[in-house]
């Protein structure tokens, strides 16, 4: 049997780069145990200090990210020293980083909005930019009061990626969304912060997580008029053909049925079966396209009986003692014992 493949990947990243004003060997490291990444051997590092109060251009460090996957998640924990005495100082995340005229911002910018006045009031300023041939635009803004430190003291930044939207969340003792945003983005590449002129920043973690793209992966050269002009030839193996829900046996806590689906089961070129989707997907319905991969047989020493590697509703791969069994070429069960449960399909054509 087949190890369980895990789609989430945490990348903890080391950036062995020094500052000349320092001399020091800067880590990023991983954040024990906080929101969903997980705990790491990896030893928390000291801040990093980057001093740009005598520069008026900003400053960017990123890290190149090309060779992972799908990123999924960013979390970049940093200070601005210099949020006290000098309201024009700035700071923030950076993605999508091409040169110092192309890239995508979270900007921060901490201010009181009437110094010396009754009504003043200390704020946060978060303002998702994006910067194209060195101009400046404002795509979104926030202001923010409560759950961040207004001052010197470290802030929590959050980017969620799914392909569709941005997600931002902002915080000094726990994250709260501030943003969902739905824009162009086909990939996160080049992720790091920015530090701007009159800033003194000091950055003590930056995380990046990533999924593998399984989107891209159970894609196929079938089409649904290659399926259906397939399926009307009379020599085909046994096992091939079009096979609908028939009913299921599953514990809802551990294993949750994605759809009534109708599969398609043709032969691969490595002596096993493809398990394609035809259609009856009700969980991300919208992703599912006919002929995507839903599946893979692969033959054991028994009759009958298949090893199973399975896609989910939401493209995460079931391989970890999964199995396949056929009754008379005309009921075939998938079995998930480690969930436990199965489900049953009979074949229609």
């Amino acid at each position: 049997m087949k190890k369980k493949v895990d789609y989430l990947t945490f990348i903890v990243i080391f950036m062995l780069m020094s500052f000349s004003a320092f001399g020091k060997t800067r880590y990023i490291t991983h954040l024990n145990n906080f929101d969903g990444f997980n705990k790491s051997n990896v030893t928390i590092s000291k801040d990093i200090l980057i001093d740009n109060n005598k520069n008026n251009n900003r400053r960017f460090n990123v890290v190149d990210i090309t060779n992972i996957d799908v990123v999924s998640k960013c979390y970049l924990r940093i200070a601005n020293k210099n949020n006290s005495k000098n309201a024009n100082s700035e700071y923030g995340l950076v993605w999508n980083y091409i040169n110092d005229d192309n890239y995508m911002l979270l900007r921060l910018n901490c201010k009181n909005t009437a110094p010396h006045d009754i009504l003043d009031e200390r704020i946060m300023l978060v303002e998702l930019c994006e910067v194209i041939n060195g101009k400046y635009m404002k795509i979104a803004s926030t202001k923010i009061t409560k759950g961040v430190n207004l001052y010197d003291g470290y802030n929590a930044i959050m980017l969620e990626y799914d392909k569709f939207s941005l997600t931002f969340k902002i915080g000094n003792k726990s994250l709260k969304t501030i943003n969902n945003i739905q824009i162009k983005c086909d990939t996160l590449f080049n992720i790091g912060y920015m530090v701007g002129s009159n800033s003194c920043v000091a950055i003590e973690r930056l995380v990046i997580k990533s999924k593998n793209d399984n989107f891209a992966s159970i894609q196929t050269k079938y089409t649904r008029e290659y399926i259906n002009n397939y399926l009307k030839q009379q020599n085909r193996d046994f096992i091939e053909g079009l096979w609908t829900y028939l009913d299921r046996n599953i514990d809802e806590e551990n294993l949750k049925i994605g759809g009534k689906y109708t599969l398609v089961i043709l032969k691969n070129e490595n002596n096993g079966y493809d398990i394609l989707y035809y259609d009856g997907a009700m969980v991300n319905s919208s992703q599912w396209q006919c002929g995507m991969l839903k599946g893979l047989l692969y033959k054991t020493s028994f009759s009958d009986n298949y090893d199973l590697v399975w896609y989910d509703s939401m493209m995460n791969i079931f391989s970890d003692d999964t199995y396949a069994t056929f009754a008379d070429y005309m009921v075939l069960t998938l079995h998930f014992p480690i969930e436990k449960g199965q489900i049953r399909f009979k074949k229609i054509q």
